[in-house]
């Protein structure tokens, strides 16, 4: 499915949610809970703070896990035995979540992703990058999800983004920019940990696709699809999570989208279409992450659950009365950066939320706000980005995804024999240069003030995700039985499939 005016009227990244497998929705009646199981890969020179990604990127009729590695600058791709069948090694680390969809309408999905140095990379599904790609977007990073998305309705995909420096920029699948917008301008900025990404929505129902992105200033933006600046709304610190677009109210005789978001004024803020404040919330913390929305009280309207970096789980109305009821609020022994996910989380047919907290502990509560049974369940170290929640192996039950700080990738949920080899043939394992820089020349933006050039590439402190535990030192991990595939970076012609996979991050 390609985003088009006339398909599906809400896409985050960006999340927000999509064919990323997340999976909602409450249901009455339950059956028994089944024991989690584990497995797990560990890497000594890996850190992950973004979230997994679980596609069939190459069309093979079987599940792999796409995750991006900060230390190791590297994309890796896994199967179901977490075995390492695609490691793509880029000039930087990759700190956010990578997208997964098709650019070019082929048979096999494409993946986009930015690094700490600012190249925005699109590769196919072995590696290849696509014609006109690496591209040196900016110098201060790219810590943020791109959204692939057709915004502006012809017929091509697009890809969206926030840089680290204080713009959105939008480029076409074929690598050529279209438009960049400031939302303040950073320029030398070093200490950012991430931005919020870009959500691209039909906020009015008019038909057009709006973008929505949040600013380090401490402003919310808006965008149409050309580039224009709708509005903007003014927060007390800086936006550095993902807003949340849903239609909050259900009034249909107010036809259009609400956008929730959080800042690091403590506040948590609900918006409406036009850039108003509808209510705000002070949390009693800082907001680093994004919102779910599900329903928890006994009305039909949407309630919101958020955490903060005090380690509180906070669950509202639409109407922004803070819900006390059974075991709400919940309480974790510390900070929570990470998303929650709305998803069942012990195979009953029962909604949960997912949510994991910086000292290695994943947290699963029933709506009443109570903890699921046989929950919680641990990480090695710190997970600061959301799990991934979808049925990979075929049988009967969903498994449970996450990848922690310490370089280690966790499947809860039934056995996962290893998958047999993939379809496409893996070649041979000449070793690359992890810090080689593609020599792509830069592309300028149209109406850019500040595009970087090739030669003035700082390297952004990579900083850790508040509360994270410090990579340790691990002994080097065996060689996988399955020979994986290493590209060197060299660029290569190729070009993308149906299905679009956002995975929901912060």
């Amino acid at each position: 499915m390609l985003f088009s005016r006339n398909a599906f009227p809400l896409f985050l990244i960006g999340f927000l949610a999509a064919g990323f497998f997340l999976l909602a929705g409450s249901v009455t009646t339950g059956t028994a809970a089944q024991p989690l199981t584990h497995k797990m890969s560990a890497s000594s020179t890996a850190r992950y703070t973004s979230a997994p990604v679980l596609a069939d990127i190459d069309n093979n009729g079987t599940t792999e896990i796409i995750i991006g590695d900060v230390d190791g600058e590297r994309l890796q791709v896994f199967d179901l035995g977490l075995t390492p069948i695609l490691t793509k090694n880029v000039e930087s680390g990759i700190q956010a979540t990578v997208a997964v969809g098709n650019l070019d309408a082929d048979a096999t999905s494409e993946i986009v992703f930015g690094t700490i140095k600012g190249w925005l990379h699109a590769i196919e599904h072995d590696g290849t990058p696509l014609p006109g790609f690496p591209i040196l977007v900016a110098t201060e990073g790219i810590l943020s999800t791109p959204v692939i998305a057709d915004i502006d309705d012809d017929d091509e995909i697009d890809i969206t983004f926030v840089a680290g420096n204080g713009r959105v920029y939008v480029y076409g699948a074929d690598g050529v920019a279209k438009w960049t917008k400031s939302l303040g301008d950073f320029s030398g900025i070093s200490g950012q940990v991430r931005n919020g990404n870009a959500v691209v929505a039909d906020i009015d129902a008019d038909g057009d696709f709006e973008i929505i992105a949040g600013s380090y200033a401490n402003d919310l933006y808006a965008f149409d699809h050309t580039g224009t600046e709708l509005w903007t709304y003014s927060t007390g610190g800086p936006i550095i999570s993902t807003p949340l677009v849903i239609d909050l109210d259900g009034n249909p005789f107010d036809v259009g989208l609400e956008i929730i978001f959080g800042s690091t004024d403590d506040n948590l803020y609900v918006i409406s279409k036009t850039g108003t404040l509808v209510w705000l919330r002070d949390t009693g913390a800082t907001i680093e992450t994004s919102a779910t929305a599900l329903l928890i009280d006994d009305d039909a309207y949407q309630d919101i659950v958020i955490g903060n970096n005090a380690g509180n789980l906070l669950a509202y109305t639409d109407q922004g009365d803070l819900i006390n009821m059974g075991d709400w609020p919940f309480s974790a022994a510390a900070g929570i950066s990470a998303p929650p996910v709305a998803a069942d989380a012990n195979q009953d047919n029962i909604t949960d939320i997912i949510v994991p907290s910086e000292d290695g502990v994943v947290h699963a509560l029933q709506t009443s706000g109570s903890v699921v049974s046989g929950w919680p369940i641990t990480t090695t170290n710190a997970v600061v980005n959301a799990v991934a929640i979808a049925n990979i192996d075929g049988d009967a039950q969903k498994e449970i995804v996450a990848a922690d700080v310490g370089g280690n990738i966790h499947i809860w949920g039934v056995e996962i024999a290893p998958t047999a080899t993939p379809s496409h043939t893996p070649t041979a394992t000449n070793t690359p240069t992890p810090t080689h820089t593609p020599t792509q020349t830069p592309t300028p933006e149209p109406g850019s003030t500040n595009t970087p050039t090739a030669t003035n590439t700082p390297t952004p402190n990579p900083t850790q995700p508040p509360g994270a535990t410090a990579t340790p030192s691990f002994t080097p991990s065996p060689t996988p039985l399955t020979p994986p595939i290493v590209d060197d970076g060299t660029p290569d012609s190729q070009v993308l499939p149906n299905k679009i996979y956002l995975p929901i991050t912060r």
